[in-house]
C-alpha cells in the first residue's frame, strides 16, 4: 500500500547561495475541501540543490502536485 499525498505549491525562492526552497501545504480547497477535514494539516518545505529542480516547481507555483510515499525498494537504496 501507498499514501498518495495531493499538495499545493504556495511558493519557490532561489536564495543567493543558489539553494531553492519550495513550500507546500496539503491541498484544501474545491473538491479536496471536504476531504481535507479529516486529514493532517502541516507545511512541506523542501530544499533543493539542483536548479533544474528548483525551476520545476517555480514553474507549478499556485498549482496542485502529488507524492506518492511508499516503501523504499532494494533498487531505491544506496548501499
Amino acid at each position: 500500500m501507498a499514501v498518495k499525498c495531493v499538495f499545493y505549491i504556495s511558493g519557490v525562492e532561489k536564495r543567493a547561495n543558489g539553494v531553492g526552497v519550495l513550500n507546500a501545504q496539503p491541498v484544501a480547497k474545491g473538491p479536496y475541501k471536504e476531504w481535507a477535514q479529516y486529514t493532517p494539516s502541516g507545511t512541506l518545505q523542501i530544499n533543493s540543490l539542483n536548479p533544474a529542480a528548483t525551476d520545476w516547481f517555480m514553474e507549478r507555483i499556485g498549482k496542485d502536485v502529488v507524492i506518492l510515499i511508499d516503501d523504499a525498494t532494494e533498487d531505491d537504496l544506496l548501499t
